[in-house]
């Protein structure tokens, strides 16, 4: 394991710089009742899929880990304050234009994502010759399951892991002397691809380890994280994953 000298995080962790400033909304009217509905519904595929069994009932008990560890996450992530003592996480509702860019972007990241579903989809149809079908079982069982880990997913990753990763990317370069701009987008690409690259191993045990399956994966959670980061508003990502998810059992 490579020695890291605790003075130089220490330095930088005191060095002032332009990310010090930077926020995230959470928009409480949407977000808030979407993680309560996405709650619920988990609790309604528990149970669903405890009778069933099978391997989804694992993926539905799964949820609630997830939600656990992304909220610990964004947690630490609030307790990186600015100057000025107020959380990284501005709790509010948008106003009419913030919400009619973020619903743009948000549809965009939509389409993008259900787009690379598609060739993914296509791709191994053709290449494996393995007649796959959109997901089969019921939709009772699905659709609960599907929407509360779209929305748990990006608490953890886009909130929690993308957040910090940026803000961490953000000060270093800063640090470094990279000019502001560069080192925004630097941070942006630097923390999308990182949290993509995980987000797609960790559905290996639902989806396999198929290249056209891994690399869809990889470009609807960097999609995300971009979206996520342009806008700083988190019902972007939350309402992209969620329309997205909510396809899959119509298109697979």
């Amino acid at each position: 394991m490579p020695y890291v000298n605790p003075t130089l995080l220490a330095r930088m962790a005191l060095f002032e710089s332009e990310v010090d400033e930077e926020r995230f909304t959470l928009d409480f009217s949407f977000f808030f009742p979407l993680l309560m509905a996405a709650t619920m519904a988990g609790f309604f595929a528990i149970a669903i899929l405890q009778i069933e069994g099978g391997r989804l009932y694992e993926i539905a008990t799964q949820q609630t880990d997830l939600l656990t560890f992304g909220i610990a996450i964004m947690f630490i992530v609030a307790l990186y304050v600015t100057p000025d003592g107020k959380l990284r996480f501005d709790v509010r509702i948008p106003d009419r234009e913030e919400l009619m860019t973020g619903a743009i972007i948000m549809f965009i990241a939509f389409a993008i994502a259900r787009f690379a579903a598609a060739i993914s989809f296509i791709t191994i149809n053709v290449l494996y010759n393995i007649g796959l079908s959109p997901l089969s079982p019921s939709v009772g069982s699905i659709y609960p399951i599907v929407f509360t880990s779209a929305v748990y997913e990006e608490i953890f990753h886009r909130l929690g892991i993308t957040t910090g990763l940026y803000l961490f990317f953000s000060k270093l370069l800063d640090r470094l002397g990279f000019p502001e701009e560069m080192a925004r987008l630097l941070s942006i690409f630097a923390a999308s691809f990182i949290d993509s690259v995980y987000f797609a191993q960790t559905h290996i045990g639902v989806y396999g380890t198929d290249p056209a399956q891994l690399t869809y994966l990889f470009i609807a959670s960097f999609t995300y994280c971009v979206a996520y980061l342009v806008t700083r508003k988190a019902f972007v990502p939350v309402g992209a994953h969620v329309l997205h998810n909510m396809t899959l059992p119509l298109f697979g």
